[in-house]
């Protein structure tokens, strides 16, 4: 089994940081507002929930990301491509590689900034993407990319 490059795990330390961010503001806002009056009533000083919820997420940022990078795990098989993933409800993927009709290499701006990118794997009788492996070093993203495209063509669906 392959894993995921460990640079993945900053960008979705990154990642989460700007989400959490916006709701530890909308949060904020709420908590100043007294739009639930459930703090006055308990008789607590504002920004109590406030940071409250900032530690939650600041230990959800900082554990998930690591969790995530230990449960993720792929092989390509002369057959069969298999993907392990999740943390909360684990995923055991697999896609006969006769069925692939698309791949993709993609980069969004954090993973450019270190190095890394993700394969998406359309297969057929599907609308969307069917596997979407991230946080792999480019050119081994390339390079699986590859190995896959050049299939038998008699095999192709």
């Amino acid at each position: 089994m392959m894993k995921l490059d460990s640079r993945v795990q900053f960008v979705w330390i990154l990642q989460y940081m700007v989400r959490f961010t916006i709701l530890v503001v909308l949060i904020a806002i709420a908590d100043t507002t007294d739009v639930g009056s459930v703090r006055s009533w308990l008789g607590l000083s504002p920004f109590v929930f406030t940071a409250a919820a900032a530690f939650i997420l600041v230990l959800y940022t900082i554990t998930m990301p690591i969790m995530r990078y230990r449960r993720w795990a792929f092989d390509l098989l002369e057959d069969e491509f298999h993907v392990h993933r999740g943390v909360f409800t684990q995923v055991h993927t697999v896609a006969p590689v006769k069925r692939i009709q698309h791949l993709d290499v993609a980069q969004n701006v954090l993973e450019k900034m270190f190095g890394i990118a993700k394969l998406v794997i359309y297969t057929a009788g599907s609308r969307g993407a069917d596997i979407v492996i991230p946080g792999l070093e480019l050119e081994y993203a390339e390079l699986v990319r590859d190995q896959l495209k050049n299939t038998d063509e008699e095999d192709a669906v």
